[in-house]
């Protein structure tokens, strides 16, 4: 790998604080760049984990694997939709809220995942529910890490 002249560095000290550095010289628009390519790079990374566990569930039918690895794919962008807006929310709280073209996209959306989820078989639900459950505790417990910072 070529060498770094621009970097976003961040981790955890050992007194559980988070810090974060950034090249004194990087502009405002590569930093977003580099946040949304990490973010990529890490619900990719999480999947890659949460495919590979289905894949390897010998309870699990083959058939129902696919649904098991939709429902966490959803899940994860969710989670990091959630992340996102949460974000953005705290940095500008006074934004325009949501206009009725959004309330009905949201309305629609909302609804077809439920229909998509009433077709899933009681197995596929299960698998589904496992797996979320899975991926929850692990998010859970990163943002209680998170919080202590």
């Amino acid at each position: 790998m070529e060498k770094l002249n621009k970097t976003i560095t961040i981790g955890l000290a050992e007194d559980g604080q988070c810090g974060i550095s950034v090249s004194p010289d990087m502009d405002c628009a590569t930093a977003f760049q580099l946040t949304g390519t990490l973010a990529l790079h890490l619900l990719n990374a999480f999947y890659a984990v949460a495919e590979q566990s289905i894949n390897n569930d010998e309870t699990l039918a083959d058939k129902d694997k696919p649904t098991a690895k939709l429902g966490i794919k959803e899940s994860m962008f969710d989670s990091m939709n959630s992340v996102f807006s949460t974000v953005l929310a705290q940095f500008y709280p006074e934004a325009p809220k949501l206009s009725i073209e959004d309330e009905a996209i949201l309305e629609l959306t909302n609804q077809k995942i439920e229909d998509r989820y009433n077709k899933m078989s009681a197995k596929e639900r299960k698998a589904f529910h496992n797996e979320y459950n899975k991926m929850k505790l692990r998010m859970q417990f990163n943002n209680a890490t998170q919080k202590e910072d």
